[in-house]
């Protein structure tokens, strides 16, 4: 065995260990490797959250938001037999990044803690399981909780699901595209009304993965409900704006001959400005995530179609997601000046800062003496890192003004 593989098999065994209780041993210590479950409260509920942190967690660490499919549960998603999604603590610990599982809500009886959870994601309101409570903005205050508690990079935050989590993945993508640095979806396609969905507040890397026989979020779509999966790609590509056509397209290798299932990915390399799409089309695949290590339970198959054993799609989400970061490029911009008595009052306008972070505005009136800047203005920057129509009163004789940005907390 090679020092690479006993390496790695050890990292296995101690989370195997940590697994040993279903479905996760929780620690006691905040601040320790491991699981823990916590709380925020929003829209006046209590909100559930699951958290791995690995060991030796380093600084400014990159953030995977995990969220499960409809009718399951932030604890249900690393239950024995569950398929794919057993992979993301293992690879979390493996590449040092924070993993969350957030809990959805029961759109039957409110309840937020439970094992049959919902999200509020694009689907239209009719179908079944639907759940009408604020989930955008509840991971909107789970990743300031996580920026605060983890000390993560808000920069890299990445959310990913299957089913009803692939949805409210892309939902967060839309809604939530200034805090979103990519996001990756298995098994979900796009509603078919076009006013349901908003435009995306920036342009985003994306991930797709679909079945052509999933039996429950059906590849050709449904009439008057959902678009097909390759209808679902062509609106990312054009909301992304990534090339129409694909830079390179190939066969996955087919490593399991015996799962009928063949899968192709299609990558469309970003346009001007915009950002990257790949589809992953998996002929003769069911609605579960496809996996190599981690096999659904055979009644589950029976129920959702055949799962594809090519790909490990924990990994392969990982690899696309890692490689897109929020731009940083913090700006100042004056946007009117008015005269008062004794002076000035200066409207200015800010962009392009860490998202949801803090700014401070200064002024000064020497360019060359760091202690010559004084603050004017503190405050809590949007999504998209910006702060709008702030007036300020400009100071005697000061001329100069620059912005400072940190993460929230920092």
């Amino acid at each position: 065995m090679s020092l690479l593989r006993a390496k790695t098999f050890l990292v296995l065994l101690g989370l195997s260990a940590l697994h040993g209780q279903l479905p996760v041993e929780l620690e006691e210590d905040p601040e320790a490797p491991g699981w823990h479950e916590r709380s925020l409260e929003h829209d006046d509920l209590t909100r559930w959250y699951l958290i791995y942190r690995p060991t030796d967690l380093p600084a400014n660490a990159p953030v995977v938001i995990l969220l499960h499919g409809g009718g399951g549960g932030m604890r249900t998603t690393f239950r024995e037999n569950r398929g794919a999604t057993l992979r993301w603590p293992y690879l979390a610990e493996e590449e040092k990044f924070v993993l969350v599982a957030p809990n959805g809500v029961d759109a039957d009886t409110g309840d937020t803690y439970g094992d049959s959870q919902n999200w509020s994601d694009l689907s239209p309101r009719e179908r079944n399981g639907y759940s009408m409570v604020d989930d955008v903005g509840f991971l909107r205050k789970l990743i300031d909780a996580v920026v605060l508690s983890e000390e993560a990079d808000p920069l890299r935050f990445y959310f990913t699901g299957v089913s009803n989590g692939g949805g409210m993945s892309m939902r967060a993508g839309i809604e939530l595209g200034g805090r979103t640095a990519a996001i990756a979806t298995f098994s979900s396609n796009l509603t078919v009304v076009d006013e349901d969905i908003p435009a995306p507040q920036r342009h985003l890397a994306v991930l797709i993965c679909s079945g052509t026989e999933d039996p429950l979020m059906k590849y050709e779509g449904e009439p008057d409900s959902l678009r097909s999966a390759e209808e679902t790609v062509a609106w990312w590509i054009d909301a992304s704006g990534a090339e129409a056509s694909p830079s390179a397209q190939y066969l996955i290798p087919d490593i399991e001959a015996d799962d009928d299932c063949l899968a192709y990915r299609f990558d469309y390399q970003a346009g001007p400005g915009g950002a990257p799409v790949s589809f992953i089309k998996v002929e003769g695949g069911g609605h579960g995530m496809p996996s190599v290590d981690y096999q659904t339970a055979p009644f589950w198959e029976n129920l959702i179609g055949p799962q594809c054993g090519d790909f490990e799609s924990a990994d392969v989400a990982w690899e696309f997601l890692r490689a897109h970061s929020i731009p940083l490029d913090p700006r100042l911009e004056l946007q009117e000046i008015a005269h008062r008595e004794g002076g000035f009052t200066v409207q200015l306008a800010v962009s392009g800062a860490y998202p949801g972070g803090n700014v401070v505005i200064e002024t000064s009136d020497q360019l060359d003496d760091p202690d010559a800047w004084a603050p004017v203005l503190t405050d809590v920057l949007g999504d998209l890192g910006e702060l709008t129509g702030q007036t300020v009163e400009r100071p005697a004789g000061r001329l100069f003004f620059r912005v400072c940005t940190a993460p929230l907390g920092r």
